[in-house]
């Protein structure tokens, strides 16, 4: 072939990409749901109508893209015809401040075209630590769990605890404090840390106790550990707590009914315990249902450790509810309600599955 009628050939290839490209379009991209359409011929049209979701995936694809290659499995999505177009939407928001590419197949051709989801509404703003748990500043030496509250939400990191430190009053680093993974609830905002059982719990001896009776530590928050956008904290963050001996009775409950609220307003309920229980057992472990068996949505703080007030997220309507508290909610040695932790038996631990359960009648 004649080098000038390559040179034509090459730019017909380059502008025929670049057309191709243009019918990729992407609406509603200020969101985390946007809707991706591509251009159909009357063949691919007909081929996609008899099995429209398995064939679609074939033809259009979206793949996040982690340190620069797309991934090997696409998002999930919904597809649909519309004309001459196909549209995929993602079937989950797809989160904030992530790169992606579309790869959308025409016959031998892949056309390939790349986007970002939008920056989270705080992005301009800095995360800090709004307080850790337990709240008091006495412990047992058994305590079990910790959790750092944030701001606002931050970047699920399952290696975040490599960002917390627990010192000695030396001022020397406690090492191998934590089990080696990291769990987020509340949308991120509140980070879990669970010691190593093996330097709590009796016979395992995976390392000496992390603490000792009668002494002071510190648990510190470096600044380094990273928010959804990927920032850094705006300044670290450190609790001291005393420690005394251990912690081997099960926790009970008390739900506070003399004082219930009345119907229009948002006044909280009174749950409480007859020690420091762990937060996010907690939080996670309480429901409250009406008298249709439909969850109502709460919102969970607490002054003390042993005190929490429950709060509807809307206004209180007159009927019965039912409040349940799960079995495994426990207190910050990880003492349960029905059982203790050191407990192995079998039998002992599916009292797990029990739960404590209150009624009650808004007026």
């Amino acid at each position: 072939m004649p080098q000038f009628l390559r040179i034509v050939c090459f730019y017909m290839l380059i502008h025929l990409h670049a057309t191709a490209g243009e019918s990729i379009i992407i609406s509603r991209l200020n969101t985390c749901k946007p809707v991706i359409s591509v251009q159909l011929n009357t063949d691919m049209m007909n081929e996609l109508k008899t099995d429209l979701q398995q064939k679609s995936e074939k033809v259009l694809a979206v793949y996040m893209v982690v340190k620069g290659k797309p991934s090997t499995t696409a998002i999930a999505g919904r597809y649909s015809i519309n004309g001459d177009k196909l549209s995929f939407t993602p079937v989950y928001a797809l989160g904030y401040n992530i790169e992606f590419e579309i790869q959308y197949r025409t016959g031998t051709n892949t056309i390939i075209k790349h986007f970002t989801t939008p920056k989270h509404p705080l992005s301009e703003q800095t995360a800090n630590v709004v307080t850790a748990y337990p709240l008091s500043d006495t412990i047992p030496y058994n305590t079990l769990f910790f959790h750092v509250r944030f701001s606002h939400s931050m970047k699920n990191d399952k290696l975040a605890y490599t960002h917390i430190s627990i010192y000695d009053e030396a001022g020397i680093e406690r090492e191998k404090a934590w089990r080696q993974k990291s769990f987020w609830l509340d949308d991120g905002k509140l980070l879990v840390l669970m010691i190593h059982p093996g330097r709590v719990k009796n016979g395992i001896h995976y390392e000496s106790p992390l603490f000792d009776s009668g002494k002071t530590y510190t648990l510190k928050v470096n600044e380094d550990i990273e928010d959804i956008n990927g920032n850094s904290i705006a300044k670290s963050y450190s609790k001291t707590f005393y420690v005394i001996g251990e912690d081997r009775v099960s926790p009970k409950p008390y739900f506070e009914n003399a004082a219930l609220p009345t119907a229009g307003s948002k006044q909280p309920l009174l749950l409480t315990f007859s020690e420091s229980m762990d937060y996010a057992s907690v939080f996670a472990g309480v429901k409250l249902y009406n008298v249709k068996g439909k969850e109502v949505a709460l919102s969970i703080k607490n002054k003390t450790d042993d005190s929490y007030m429950l709060f509807p997220n809307r206004q209180w309507v007159k009927g019965k509810y039912t409040l349940i508290l799960k079995g495994a909610v426990y207190d910050i040695a990880a003492n349960r309600i029905n059982r203790l932790f050191e407990i192995t038996d079998v039998n002992e631990i599916k009292k797990d599955q029990r739960r404590t359960e209150w009624s009650f009648e808004i007026k």
